[in-house]
């Protein structure tokens, strides 16, 4: 059965950071991991996703998109990339300890800017993918005892993807909704993508995390109940 996704705010949602996070200097740190959106961008960010899924929509009325609301896809580039992604996850998804290999989607993701218009489902993705590996790269490094402290220090803004990836998302269920009365599937925002699969693995992923770096519940006052994933969403 597929999943009824309700229309959603795309600004809900208010980060607040760990105390004594460190500080990072946003004009270094431009190359972390592709992106990394600071708090105090979210307006420009809010910003510019509308403005570039207005240009989608708009697009797609008039047949100019290449992610098509049948699932179809008229780039060959990004339907590799989707086969791809479905025939890699589900060996991966079930086993944290597997990271993924270079896929296609990585370079969907590098090229956001222009793809968003045209095809935000494969920037998603690529989104989900660059959480997955920053996760598993600092669980790899976090397990060791000397490197704990850093990483504590340095963890809120692993917060930063997330919301770089959930604004997104909340964004285009909000405009696909606008399009349509009624409720709005999962089928008809991801068109084929399997995001939500991978959202699942990357929910996970931050659980393990969360557990090698705060061992002690209530360590960190920005954790609701030590509910990781809801401290995130809030």
């Amino acid at each position: 059965s597929q999943r009824v996704i309700l229309t959603a705010v795309f600004l809900g949602a208010a980060i607040q950071e760990c105390p004594g996070g460190a500080t990072v200097d946003a004009e270094s740190s431009n190359d972390a991991i592709g992106l990394v959106v600071f708090n105090e961008q979210l307006p420009g960010l809010i910003g510019g996703l509308r403005e570039a899924l207005r240009e989608h929509v708009a697009r797609e009325a008039q047949g100019r998109v290449l992610c098509r609301a049948d699932g179809s896809i008229t780039s060959s580039a990004l339907l590799a990339a989707r086969s791809e992604i479905i025939e890699v996850l589900p060996q991966a998804e079930s086993d944290l300890e597997v990271q993924l290999p270079p896929l296609r989607v990585d370079e969907a993701f590098k090229k956001y800017e222009d793809l968003l218009r045209e095809c935000p489902q494969a920037v998603l993705q690529g989104s989900a993918a660059a959480l997955d590996r920053l996760l598993w790269n600092l669980r790899s490094s976090c397990s060791s005892p000397e490197l704990v402290h850093a990483c504590q220090a340095t963890a809120p803004f692993m917060f930063d993807s997330f919301l770089y990836h959930t604004v997104l998302s909340n964004g285009l269920v909000e405009f696909y909704a606008a399009q349509k009365t009624g409720n709005l599937t999962a089928a008809e925002v991801f068109r084929g993508w399997p995001i939500l699969e991978h959202e699942a693995r990357v929910q996970r992923a931050f659980a393990a995390f969360w557990r090698v770096t705060w061992q002690e519940r209530d360590h960190c006052a920005c954790v609701e109940d030590y509910d990781y994933y809801a401290a995130l969403h809030v």
